[in-house]
């Protein structure tokens, strides 16, 4: 691996948070990080769009790549962030979605004579979801100052 440095491999979990009832309502996204290690990367980079703040010209650069798809298969920081994958973000949405079809018994509410009670019917609300990404800075909940209406 060329270029190695140390990067961050972040579990955030990610969730809607109430705004307030301005114009019918509305929400803004916040996440929390809940799981992380700090380990070596290969370096891999992606190009991004910015705008200098100075003239408004756009300017392209590169930056760590986010994504762990994006590093080479053989990277520490996407072999770390394909665990926390599976065990956070699959395991999570399992566990979640299992807990509105089976019964405390663990046997599935379409296998039981009985019907599911009323909190185990219709629509599944969701209590966030988990995504993993690769960063240079240390993890932080965002965002940093809750969004307000103007």
């Amino acid at each position: 691996m060329t270029n190695t440095q140390m990067v961050y491999v972040t579990v955030y979990n990610e969730t809607q948070g109430y705004g307030g009832g301005e114009e019918g309502g509305w929400y803004y996204t916040q996440g929390q990080p809940i799981d992380g290690l700090y380990t070596l990367c290969c370096g891999a980079t992606a190009d991004t769009l910015d705008e200098d703040w100075e003239t408004g010209d756009s300017v392209w650069g590169t930056c760590l790549a986010s994504n762990p798809d994006e590093h080479a298969t053989d990277c520490p920081a996407r072999g770390a962030a394909e665990r926390y994958h599976r065990e956070y973000v699959l395991g999570h949405t399992e566990a979640y979605l299992r807990s509105f079809t089976h019964r405390p018994d663990g046997v599935s509410w379409l296998d039981s004579d009985e019907d599911a009670p009323g909190e185990y019917r219709g629509e599944v609300a969701t209590n966030g979801t988990n995504h993993v990404i690769i960063e240079a800075d240390p993890p932080a909940s965002y965002p940093t100052v809750r969004p307000h209406y103007e």
